[in-house]
């Protein structure tokens, strides 16, 4: 009996191998197709938190998509950005870390955030020689 069951075995392994992994969507009739979407409702019905999971990864990958699109933005723009002869450099020039604000004198919040840049400039956070501050 034992060899019987290593035979069964082996035979449903090399059936499972012989069978393609996937099947196009083409491939399944309207039933078949039905019975799916039954299948995936039912599931998602049944266990919610996988699409908690789902958003969150989506999230997860757009943010970093539009922090890899900023990053791109910049560098593109690098040379407009820190060496723009419209905009006031305090602190040392040739700084490793460089703060770049952009202000506009009609916008609320800009004026809001103004006070905290002065806060960093009367603490003498741009006095350090590592850092510089462009200001536009």
């Amino acid at each position: 009996m034992p060899s019987f069951r290593l035979l069964a075995s082996a035979l449903f392994a090399l059936a499972l191998c012989g069978t393609p992994l996937t099947a196009s969507a083409q491939s399944f009739s309207d039933s078949q197709r039905g019975d799916i979407e039954t299948i995936v409702r039912n599931y998602l019905i049944a266990h919610p938190e996988v699409l908690e999971e789902a958003m969150a990864e989506l999230s997860k990958r757009q943010t970093a998509a539009e922090a890899e699109k900023h990053e791109a933005s910049v560098a593109k723009n690098a040379e407009k950005i820190f060496n723009s002869p419209r905009g006031v450099m305090i602190g040392n020039k040739d700084g490793d870390v460089t703060f770049v604000e952009f202000f506009d004198y009609n916008c609320g919040y800009c004026k809001r955030a103004m006070t905290d840049m002065l806060d960093l400039m009367k603490a003498g956070a741009f006095q350090n020689p590592v850092r510089r501050l462009d200001y536009f």
